[in-house]
């Protein structure tokens, strides 16, 4: 369950996107908190490497949005 909500996170930004920029920044302050900490906390590396490549797919989304 917690690899599937990791992995969900890059596709639920990335519809978050048609609502503006405003409410795509205002979703990823309030997850990027909460996701950073579930990598610090978690005791499984395989499940702390999905997080871990969630947040690279959110930062790489960002970027290629900025680049717009």
């Amino acid at each position: 369950m917690r690899t599937a909500a990791a992995e969900s996170l890059p596709f639920l930004l990335e519809c978050a996107r048609i609502r503006g920029a405003d409410y795509l920044t205002q979703m990823w302050q309030f997850i990027c908190p909460e996701l950073l900490k579930a990598v610090d906390s978690e005791p499984e590396q395989d499940v702390k490497a999905e997080h871990m490549y969630a947040v690279a797919q959110v930062l790489r989304q960002a970027r290629i949005y900025d680049s717009l």
